[in-house]
């Protein structure tokens, strides 16, 4: 069984291998410890503050490497690896790693031209430190064969390798293996893990499979897979949170850099929650109900959202309750292969490395894949997402009618139908049990929404469904004296 270690860098660091995943989140399911390298004269950068973020989201383990001592003047060495371990534990302290080790080395002194006879510094006691770390990680060889490729290359005589590692199930010799990108199934002659011939291996193993008659320059990074077990998708749905370090707001109908497994490609997203209502309800753990009907959202919905912001001022700044879970719909530019349950992460990656900013805006769990190319018409129908619209307009008369007339009428309120109805509404206003004081006829491009409370003159209708309209809306009411 194999301890996936990540190593997570912004310098060049030798001698540390079996790594379970790369840059942005690429094959992230599966990292059991990770270590996070940092230039020790240079300190956290945008590029190790994201692998850093990438750690959070998907790994529980994490040791801390300070490279390059022997860039530090010898007799300030000791100081500066001290000052910067203290900058690193600030950082780190309210993260899932506060308190993880910090080892600092010079993997290679003297940097890559420095004869090979100068020896590594602290690395005996790194080594140390990750035998301290590593554990017995839970696999699971169930289920389908899904593996991550990193590497593929040929060997004369032999066939087409290709290394990497597996994120389910397990493989065996003989097995066939669907490269889905390529629509090519191959059959698996040899298996090798760290040099030795083996016939079985299963989650979360490194291993190389040799297949015969493919051409290597066809793959350099991808999955392959149980055939049939992976499908292409053109939109998605995903559970989502907005990565807490993204400055700016989540905007609908942006477009992000989407990394799924192996691929990125840019994706447009429209953000939605549950209805306010149901804010509290509790989290759908890997699962979407299309039963339910979901809010439209301009924006994904934070303590520091424009949304958040404008709720905050009319509660007179009182706490802004925000739903437990939110999802976006995701819209590809082109399609993806990935499996179902895996893990999204949503980026700008267009925005300049050198700037002082965390490129990555969210991350998430893929629900529900969209297959079907004409998705807007045969799947987006079941998505019930609703908007909340809001009128205002002057009342032009009042009137009084009977509670009673009005269609399965709310308590102390009345919803008129239309102009036609008032006339029959003022006929039994004598009969009225609840004595009206003041009803609106609203016009607004022609529109005539007729509404009435007891006991007082209103200048504001909650919110409530008005006949006619599919869904749920909000009308605000102004009375001129």
């Amino acid at each position: 069984m194999n301890l996936n270690l990540r190593v997570a860098s912004n310098a060049e660091f030798v001698g540390i291998v079996n790594k379970g995943g790369c840059c942005h989140g690429h094959c992230a399911q599966i990292i059991d410890l990770m270590m996070l390298v940092i230039d020790v004269t240079k300190g956290m950068q945008t590029q190790s503050a994201e692998c850093l973020v990438i750690g959070q989201i998907a790994c529980q383990r994490m040791v801390v490497v300070l490279n390059k001592i022997d860039l530090l003047p010898e007799g300030k060495r000791q100081s500066a690896i001290e000052k910067m371990t203290k900058k690193m534990q600030k950082t780190l302290e309210n993260t899932k790693f506060s308190g993880c080790p910090i080892v600092a080395v010079a993997a290679k002194p003297g940097g890559p031209e420095a004869p090979e006879s100068e020896n590594p510094l602290g690395i005996s006691e790194l080594i140390e430190v990750l035998k301290s770390q590593a554990y017995l990680p839970s696999r699971d060889p169930s289920g389908p064969f899904l593996m991550a490729v990193d590497h593929c290359f040929s060997i004369k005589g032999q066939g087409t390798v290709m290394t990497g590692t597996i994120l389910s199930g397990s493989v065996s010799l003989g097995d066939n293996v669907e490269i889905p990108a390529l629509k090519v199934t191959k059959k698996v002659k040899s298996m090798q893990m760290f040099h030795t011939p083996v016939t079985y291996a299963i989650q979360g193993d490194r291993v190389g499979i040799c297949v015969t008659q493919f051409d290597p320059k066809l793959l350099e990074r991808g999955l392959i897979c149980t055939p049939e077990s992976l499908h292409t998708i053109h939109a998605a749905i995903i559970s989502l949170k907005k990565i807490q370090y993204f400055r700016g707001a989540l905007q609908t109908k942006a477009k992000f850099h989407i990394t799924v497994g192996h691929e990125t490609v840019m994706g447009r997203v429209m953000f939605f929650s549950p209805a306010p209502a149901d804010f509290n309800e509790e989290i759908q753990e890997n699962t979407f109900d299309f039963g339910k009907d979901y809010l439209y959202q301009e924006e994904y919905l934070s303590k520091d959202s424009n949304s958040s912001k404008e709720d905050k001022e009319k509660e007179q700044g009182g706490e802004v309750q925000l739903p437990r879970q939110q999802w976006a719909l995701l819209e590809f530019e082109k399609p993806v292969t990935c499996p179902k349950l895996c893990l999204v992460i949503g980026s700008k990656l267009d925005t300049d490395i050198h700037a002082n900013t965390c490129r990555l805006a969210f991350h998430g769990v893929l629900l529900q894949g969209m297959e079907d190319k004409n998705y807007t018409e045969t799947f987006l129908p079941k998505l019930k997402v609703y908007k909340l619209k809001h009128k205002e307009g002057q009342v032009e008369r009042l009137a009084r009618w009977s509670v009673g007339c009005a269609k399965q009428p709310v308590p102390g309120t009345t919803t008129g139908r239309g102009k036609d109805d008032v006339s029959k509404d003022r006929k039994c206003a004598e009969e009225c049990e609840f004595p009206l004081t003041g009803a609106g006829c609203i016009s607004q491009s022609g529109d005539f929404l007729f509404m009435a409370h007891y006991n007082r003159l209103f200048s504001q209708v909650p919110p409530q469904k008005m006949y006619g309209d599919c869904s749920p809306s909000a009308a605000h009411v102004e009375i001129d004296a």
